[in-house]
């Protein structure tokens, strides 16, 4: 239950009010908890202004494990890439991730 109640609020805050574009992203992400392992991931941001923080979701497959993770990220979008620390939901684990974006210049 606390795992939905997580999700829910991270979905709610990405959905508000933004004054930019979402971004969206492909990259590299690792597991940071007793697993670990590297992943290739996709996320959706809340803003694609440079040198903004953002909100995101992402989708991670882990190359070692074969496994898929669900994550909510907290990022900082800069140019043509957005760095991020996060929390995934089926892994249980925190996250750390480094994706290629098309930003916008503010």
């Amino acid at each position: 239950m606390k795992k939905i109640a997580l999700t829910a609020s991270a979905v709610m805050l990405l959905s508000g009010p933004a004054s930019a574009d979402a971004l969206f992203s492909f990259g590299l992400n690792f597991a940071l908890g007793g697993g670990g392992g590297f992943g290739a991931t996709a996320g959706l941001w809340s803003t694609d202004q440079t040198d903004s923080i953002a909100g995101g979701l992402t989708g991670t497959y882990y190359l070692d494990t074969g496994l898929s993770g669900i994550g909510a990220n907290v990022g900082y979008v800069s140019d043509g890439w957005v760095g991020s620390f996060g929390y995934d939901f089926l892994r249980a684990e925190p996250t750390l991730g480094l994706n290629i974006a098309n930003t916008v210049e503010d």
